[in-house]
């Protein structure tokens, strides 16, 4: 059994009434329970995460391709993961968010004198904190309210020529038996290629690259370099 923090998270409940079983009728209210959730379970995801899954971390930033000086954006950033790697690249900035406040209290007490910190959705930043030439979502993308409306809200916020990394260090059927196992959580399936493509379509975006591997998910997903912010 797999016994990452996310795993023990996700791990079918016991039967006890949990507030995320309630009916989620609004972004607001799954917001709301998404952060309660998180907030209970924070203090497990300061534990050191396993060596082979802080390599496909570091795969994920470098598919990323991020050049010296360009800016990202950590959506979902947690107790903040790919941070370390992304400063290995030397952005010019990084800004990151989460619904967590106890999450982004482990993450800024780790990174806050380099990391501009944000407790909120994606889809509730101004367009003005861009734009971005990469945002991150590291497994996190199962957990939104709307996929599409997230993916739109981002393609805002990137630069022209700007990318979109979806990204999950244990792959996408970890995340398909942590659905069908724990419906309490109101996960969504990470896309596969076709579905992704149609996610985007539409948006500005188009998929640049897919890895779809058995413990490995990144979609690339770039900005047309001619399309304005």
């Amino acid at each position: 059994m797999n016994n990452t923090p996310e795993a023990r998270l996700l791990q079918p409940s016991s039967g006890k009434h949990s507030p995320m079983n309630d009916a989620i009728e609004t972004r607001s209210n799954h917001n709301l329970l998404q952060q309660q959730a998180f907030d209970e379970v924070a203090e497990g995801f300061g534990q050191p995460i396993p060596e082979d899954v802080l390599q496909r971390l570091q795969s994920v930033v470098d598919m990323a391709g991020i050049a010296p000086g360009e800016s990202a954006l950590d959506v979902g950033t947690g107790a903040g993961v790919l941070i370390p790697f992304i400063l290995q690249r030397r952005p010019s900035r990084i800004a990151a968010c989460d619904l967590s406040g106890e999450m982004l209290q482990l993450a800024s007490g780790r990174y806050g004198d380099n990391v501009t910190f944000l407790q909120s959705d994606v889809v509730d930043i101004p367009v003005e904190l861009g734009p971005f030439n990469v945002v991150f979502c590291n497994a996190m993308f199962g957990n939104v309210f709307d996929q599409r409306q997230t993916v739109e809200a981002i393609e805002k916020l990137l630069e022209a020529g700007g990318r979109l990394v979806i990204s999950h260090p244990m792959g996408r059927d970890f995340v398909r038996r942590l659905k069908a196992g724990s419906p309490q959580y109101h996960l969504k399936e990470l896309p596969d290629e076709p579905a992704l493509v149609r996610l985007v379509s539409g948006t500005g975006l188009s998929v640049a690259r897919y890895v779809d591997e058995p413990e490995l998910y990144v979609a690339i997903c770039a900005k047309a370099t001619g399309r304005p912010t």
